[in-house]
């Protein structure tokens, strides 16, 4: 929230906690899809149902990556400015 006005403190606080909330609830739900579907094919054994957590945990692994890169590129490097004014961080 460094850098914001103010007035637009509060609403952006508002959507920095509606994306963590939303992003955990999709996470969720994408990875416990990925990892149900083994559980459906009526297969023998137990072996035959964990291919999908396989699947699951490396999907896991990919998207952690992928945010790890992405995160490098656009977070800034550095400490703010003080002398600009009070530092809002999150």
């Amino acid at each position: 929230m460094n850098g914001l006005p103010q007035q637009d403190m509060g609403l952006a606080s508002g959507l920095v906690s509606t994306s963590h909330e939303l992003g955990a609830a999709l996470g969720v739900a994408v990875i416990s899809t990925i990892a149900g579907a083994s559980l459906e094919g009526g297969r023998a054994g137990v072996a035959a149902g964990t291919g999908g957590f396989d699947n699951a945990f490396a999907a896991c692994a990919i998207v952690a990556a992928v945010i790890s890169a992405v995160g490098v590129l656009l977070l800034p490097t550095g400490r703010p400015d003080p002398s600009q004014g009070r530092v809002m961080a999150r």
